[in-house]
């Protein structure tokens, strides 16, 4: 073997489909050492994705894009870079997917309408209706659990763009009707100095507690009361303002739950500014 090309004997004799088989059973961080192992197996990976793994497991999530105009919903696999299942559902038809948790999505359908759609199992739970005189503009809503458990309460909240704090809607699943609160004090102002803009996702942690970022990079936690949606919730607000420099930077904010610590992290996207020398 002396003076042989192990390039060229790594791309002329490992069959295709052997490496299909390997790639096959592979998620992750060993998928991408995988593919680092020789050029043609990556080269490979670009023009003909390699399937996804057959053990697939929620260890290794799916992305999920919704085509609000004609109602076919597609989840794609980022480190496999394909598209691992596709789905026409006509009740999807103008709809737009506000959240996600334990494989249900929470969907908006016009300025009223909200329901529960589970992909894997094509199950819909429906939800009431908003109130007429608030519609939904709300940008920003979360769950706190699947809501087809019997043995725990699902709470739905929507959080306004505007108001310090913001205002929210709220429902325990299986209650007639929502629930809109809105935090102005007995003189008529509005509490603390907490808002939202752009986007923000709001978390359910522990304890029927919501954890979402403010625009100036401060900490609200909204309290769920006495596990009623009819009691008016408790906002707690941590931490100090990023510069402004900072903060007018950030364009979107995202909060994902720590399972392996226990925590909360934050992801933000932001818009960098880059000054071009002017030449003469």
């Amino acid at each position: 073997m002396e003076g042989a090309d192990y390039d060229e004997l790594w791309s002329d004799y490992v069959p295709t489909d052997i490496l299909r088989l390997i790639s096959s059973r592979l998620i992750a961080g060993d998928y991408f050492a995988f593919l680092a192992v020789c050029k043609r197996w990556r080269f490979e990976s670009l023009s003909s994705p390699l399937p996804p793994p057959i053990h697939d497991s929620p260890s290794s999530p799916c992305l999920m894009t919704l085509n609000k105009e004609t109602g076919i919903i597609e989840s794609f696999h980022p480190v496999y870079n394909v598209i691992t299942h596709k789905m026409d559902i006509p009740k999807l038809k103008g709809a737009r997917i506000r959240s996600a948790n334990a494989n249900w999505l929470l969907v908006s359908h016009g300025n009223r309408g909200m329901f529960f759609f589970n992909p894997i199992s094509n199950n819909i739970i429906e939800l009431p209706d908003l109130l007429e005189d608030v519609e939904n503009h709300f940008p920003s809503w979360t769950f706190s659990c699947s809501p087809d458990s019997s043995s725990s309460d699902c709470f739905v909240i929507g959080f306004e763009n505007f108001g310090s704090p913001p205002a929210i809607y709220i429902i325990k699943v299986g209650e007639s009707s929502w629930t809109y609160h809105d935090f102005y004090n007995e003189d008529g102002n509005k509490q603390g100095s907490f808002m939202l803009s752009g986007c923000h996702n709001p978390v359910f942690f522990k304890n029927n507690i919501v954890w979402i970022f403010g625009d100036k990079g401060n900490l609200g936690i909204l309290n769920i009361k006495e596990n009623s949606a009819v009691e008016t919730p408790i906002w707690e607000f941590y931490g100090k303002y990023l510069p402004r420099r900072k903060r007018s930077s950030i364009r979107q904010s995202y909060l994902v739950e720590d399972a392996d610590n226990g925590g909360i992290l934050d992801m933000q996207v932001v818009h960098l500014r880059f000054l071009i020398p002017a030449t003469s």
